[in-house]
């Protein structure tokens, strides 16, 4: 099982008042206090934290303050992470081959706090064909080449390559699913490229669809500068399974939302709401 962490809080604050503390950086609720303060003054341990926030947030009464987190990782004391600069195109290889990838989620919503109830966790999927050109095209299975995904950074500069720090989700995925992962793991056991965008291989192959398959790819609506993108990019890379040559690659996105607001479909007079 991965380290945890544990963070131990105190503050002021007006008698009655819930506090809710947030990662200040990613706005994850990290925790809040049980029951309404009986004095001016409260404190508060969370404990099984699967990343350890740089700065929190405490919010009450429509008030809140920071601070940055004593004996926090090393990683908050470097400095800000330059923007990836934009990728050259998609690898055509010797043009005799074509990647045909797609993500049939459409925008997959995910919540955007799991410490309380789970309608749906960070999961997205990716199918990839892989087409060798001819005068009757040939699907290539997995005996022949090998597929693999990693991030890729779009033309606005943004670059998601993983949900480290911008999710509560692996805080609480056995409560929620019965299940441990380690951070960046989805629950079906695709992982996120990561910090070093490592091509995350796609080993489920379909031999009746003809194509392999990702499910499951736990990003978030949050790229790598910490800015929202519900459109992050990966590069489908297809090679040559015995000489390791690049055939050809695509970019594809993978839609991703946090925005859920159940009252657009069920309040009084929406699609879905009860008229009884």
């Amino acid at each position: 099982m991965p380290d945890r962490h544990t963070l131990t809080l105190a503050g002021k604050c007006a008698k009655g008042d819930i506090i809710t503390v947030r990662n200040a950086d990613s706005g994850v609720v990290l925790g809040r206090t049980s029951r309404a303060a009986s004095s001016t003054s409260w404190t508060l341990r969370i404990a099984r934290l699967s990343t350890a926030p740089c700065r929190v947030r405490a919010e009450a009464g429509g008030e809140s303050a920071e601070k940055a987190v004593s004996n926090a990782p090393e990683a908050c004391l470097s400095p800000p992470v330059e923007p990836p600069t934009t990728p050259p195109p998609p690898t055509a290889g010797s043009g005799s081959y074509q990647v045909l990838a797609f993500n049939d989620l459409g925008m997959h919503c995910y919540d955007r706090d799991f410490s309380v109830l789970s309608l749906l966790p960070p999961f997205n999927v990716i199918h990839a064909q892989v087409v060798k050109k001819g005068g009757e095209p040939d699907l290539l299975n997995d005996s022949q080449v090998s597929v693999s995904y990693a991030a890729v950074t779009d033309q606005q500069g943004s670059r998601t390559t993983t949900s480290v720090g911008k999710t509560n989700f692996w805080d609480n995925i056995y409560g929620l699913f019965g299940v441990t992962r380690a951070v960046d793991v989805g629950i079906l056991g695709a992982k996120m490229p990561g910090a070093a965008n490592t091509p995350q291989p796609m080993g489920a192959y379909d031999p009746q669809k003809g194509w392999f398959t990702a499910a499951g790819i736990p990003i978030t609506a949050i790229d790598d500068q910490g800015q929202t993108n519900d459109y992050p990019m990966m590069r489908i890379t297809a090679k040559d399974k015995t000489t390791g040559t690049v055939l050809d690659s695509t970019d594809i996105v993978l839609p991703v939302s946090a925005e859920m607001h159940c009252s657009d479909c069920h309040a009084s007079g929406g699609v879905a709401a009860n008229s009884q």
